[in-house]
């Protein structure tokens, strides 16, 4: 294959493959960059990051990818908060470019292990929707107090 990019994933995951196996469900944990020459001193060419969802089962385990994956439970409910109240959006184009990003980051996750390794990327546009809803929902329940008890007045 004359792909460098491919074949040095192919590399890493046939270097990890025994070892995957062999700690399926708590994974092998991270090593430290000043232990034996991290994990090019232990591995030889080894980026656990380039393997993706591969790459968080060899360091944290099956458990650790499932725990990583909570930030997927977390934008969508984000996601479907926004989809059942788009009034509670003051810039409803905001809301729909976080959930774009959102889901670039999410799909993008499986193969660079971002979740675990960056996970703040993803975190920050699911605080962006939760926060932006809330504060904007409680500004039209104002309102709307506000309206209501006008027409009461009158």
């Amino acid at each position: 294959m004359d792909d460098w990019s491919a074949n040095a994933r192919i590399i890493q995951f046939s270097v990890i493959a025994s070892t995957l196996v062999e700690n399926l469900w708590l994974g092998t944990g991270a090593l430290s960059q000043r232990w034996m020459g991290s994990y090019e001193g232990v591995y030889g060419y080894l980026h656990p990051s380039d393997l993706g969802f591969l790459g968080i089962i060899f360091q944290y385990g099956v458990l650790g990818l499932l725990f990583f994956m909570v930030q997927y439970g977390l934008a969508w409910r984000a996601v479907k908060l926004g989809l059942g109240h788009m009034e509670y959006f003051g810039n409803p184009a905001f809301y729909r470019v976080c959930v774009g990003f959102l889901a670039i980051g999410l799909i993008t996750a499986i193969s660079t292990g971002s979740i675990a390794y960056n996970p703040e990327q993803l975190l920050l546009f699911i605080i962006f929707i939760r926060v932006g809803a809330h504060l904007n929902m409680h500004k039209i329940r104002a309102r709307d107090n506000i309206v209501s008890k006008d027409s009461r007045v009158t």
